[in-house]
């Protein structure tokens, strides 16, 4: 796709510190981004025909969500490049 990898993570780093943290619990949460993306992730396994979540489908699902889609549109990484 010839983005700049390092800056995507920087920016997906930066936009992750800035998620609500939970502390003194054994349990583990997932954000309401990070939720829907495995909900968008498995949507597109199904479409894919695949059986498993795969690392593409993922990425496409996370494409799909209000924090992610503008760090991917700022480094020039479309839907349709997906």
């Amino acid at each position: 796709l010839g983005a700049n990898i390092a800056a995507i993570r920087s920016d997906l780093l930066s936009t992750i510190e800035g998620e609500p943290k939970v502390s003194g619990s054994g349990e583990i949460y997932l954000s309401p981004n990070a939720q829907k993306a495995l909900q968008e992730g498995a949507k597109h396994m199904k479409a894919l025909g695949d059986t498993y979540l795969s690392t593409e489908a993922v990425l496409l699902g996370l494409a799909g969500v209000s924090n992610t889609r503008p760090i991917l549109e700022r480094h020039g990484i479309s839907d349709k490049a997906l």
